[in-house]
């Protein structure tokens, strides 16, 4: 009996320390405005009633920007896989780099979320996949402002929108 206790309280001590570890790494990453710097950010915007265009999904690393032209508006889900067809050139990279640093850290803890009602009434959908670590969120966001948006993350998303634009040029 002594050995099992002695085992389980080890085993409590390991995951306290297996939890303290984690939020200080979570901690470290996030900045004074309550940003985090994010080793990859997919993101792009997705629109199901349309004629041409309809998907626009990217990538951007440190030192990369990348096109995925085989995503489809079916396989925007909670398990979609950025596969790279294409990699952008240096200056669309030099203006996407910025989202890297301006996530708002209540996204990262909404993950597999949808917010507002994204293409609900054919105004289209935002797709983000944030990995920075071990942590990683997959979210939708509407468009259209809604009252569940912050306002860090309304601004965050017409960030998206306005890069997103450019790109697609």
């Amino acid at each position: 009996m002594r050995i099992f206790i002695y085992l389980a309280s080890k085993s409590i001590s390991l995951r306290i320390s297996i939890l303290l570890f984690i939020a200080a790494l979570l901690l470290s990453v996030v900045s004074d405005a309550q940003k985090v710097v994010l080793d990859r950010l997919v993101f792009g915007t997705y629109y199901g009633m349309c004629r041409s265009d309809c998907i626009n999904i990217y990538a951007v690393e440190s030192n990369q920007l990348l096109r995925d032209d085989s995503a489809t508006y079916g396989k925007l889900d909670w398990f979609f896989y950025f596969t790279p067809t294409r990699k952008m050139d240096p200056a669309k990279h030099k203006l996407a780099k910025g989202l890297l640093s301006q996530v708002p850290v209540e996204l990262l803890s909404k993950n597999r979320t949808t917010i507002g009602c994204p293409d609900c009434a054919d105004q289209g959908g935002i797709f983000i996949q944030a990995m920075s670590g071990p942590v990683s969120a997959t979210l939708k966001l509407d468009i259209d402002d809604t009252e569940e948006q912050s306002p860090e993350v309304i601004a965050f998303k017409k960030k998206i929108l306005e890069v997103v634009g450019y790109l697609k040029q």
